[in-house]
């Protein structure tokens, strides 16, 4: 015996059209389950069972009614207005280490600064020692320089001497 159609899917089809009959597997077969020992596992295979079938039977009646009606237009979900008049602008939010964290790159960076300061001192200092030690190695060999017969080279000395000599005065 037709059953009246209660569901939003059979209302689009024929108020005259009879309802599909309900698959048997819907149906509760409480003896083919008696094999089972313990209630859940009884219940989770017929709750599994039972779904599958009804997702399935209730999406045949949905596309049923689309096909005898395919004039009508489908039914829209109503419109859900937002809450607030304007959108709350996205706004990320502040760093609460953020003070902290510029303070270690300044303290950083000073460093970094300070420490290839003192790199260019210490080259600067060593260029200097190199230039004293050439010197020194010079003045060395011009003072160590003999004649034949071993006397000291005089005008290394006199120039040597002049040197001094401009050096001191202002």
């Amino acid at each position: 015996m037709p059953r009246a159609s209660t569901s939003k899917a059979a209302a689009g089809a024929d108020a005259g059209a009879e309802r599909r009959p309900v698959p048997a597997a819907m149906a509760v077969d409480r003896q083919a389950h008696s094999a089972y020992r313990g209630k859940t596992i009884k219940e989770s295979i017929e709750r599994n069972r039972l779904s599958s079938v009804k997702r399935k039977y209730f999406k045949e009646l949905k596309r049923d009614a689309r096909a005898a009606a395919p004039d009508s237009a489908p039914a829209q979900a109503p419109v859900r207005t937002p809450q607030r008049a304007e959108p709350r602008k996205s706004t990320q939010r502040a760093n609460p280490y953020q003070k902290v964290v510029r303070e270690r790159e300044a303290a950083a960076k000073q460093r970094e600064e300070e420490r290839a300061r003192r790199a260019a001192e210490i080259r600067q200092a060593a260029a200097r020692r190199r230039d004293a030690v050439r010197q020194r190695e010079k003045q060395r060999w011009k003072h160590n320089a003999r004649t034949q017969r071993g006397q000291p080279l005089l005008s290394n000395q006199i120039t040597s001497l002049l040197e001094k000599l401009q050096k001191d005065a202002p």
